[in-house]
């Protein structure tokens, strides 16, 4: 199930799901987090865009462009780490569009409206226009995903799909 990261949360203390998947996530008393792989972040931009042709992008790089923050949330997630990424490394930021979602941020690069910080996962949307560029930053060069579930679940389903995720975790 396609999931915010709250409706997951929930979710699993209702007990209708047994694991989930994000990114940000906190251990809490009833719930344990697991990393599962580590993502480098890229930049989504238009392909006419004049940084579009460069080996990779420096956050500095970005100082004036307008930005596309996703996904629009009221706990920490990536348009939070965007933003003190900005801060930290001293660089200007203007927010032009947020964006609830992966897609929707994409798209909006594709339309125009701005320029986008994301996983390099989110590079398999495939959007007509959008190149994904390495980026390149000392706050912001990688995001990991985690796994989620309770800590008190012994299924054997869990503990299964736990020791694949172990195994195929990169070292």
């Amino acid at each position: 199930h396609n999931m915010s990261r709250r409706n997951q949360i929930q979710a699993l203390r209702e007990r209708h799901i047994t694991i989930g998947f994000a990114r940000f996530l906190r251990a809490e008393p009833d719930l344990m987090v697991e990393p599962v792989l580590r993502e480098t972040m890229r930049v989504a931009i238009r392909e006419d865009h004049p940084l579009a042709s460069r080996a990779a992008i420096r956050l500095a790089d970005l100082a004036g462009e307008p930005m596309i923050l996703y996904p629009k949330l009221d706990v920490r997630g990536l348009g939070e780490a965007t933003v003190a990424a900005f801060r930290q490394e001293d660089v200007p930021l203007i927010v032009a569009q947020e964006a609830d979602d992966a897609l929707t941020a994409i798209a909006l690069v594709a339309s125009g409206f701005g320029t986008c910080i994301t996983p390099e996962s989110v590079a398999r949307l495939r959007l007509p226009g959008v190149v994904y560029t390495p980026f390149e930053s000392e706050t912001l060069a990688s995001v990991e995903i985690q796994a989620v579930y309770r800590r008190d679940d012994l299924s054997g389903v869990l503990r299964e799909l736990l020791s694949v995720l172990r195994e195929q975790a990169p070292r």
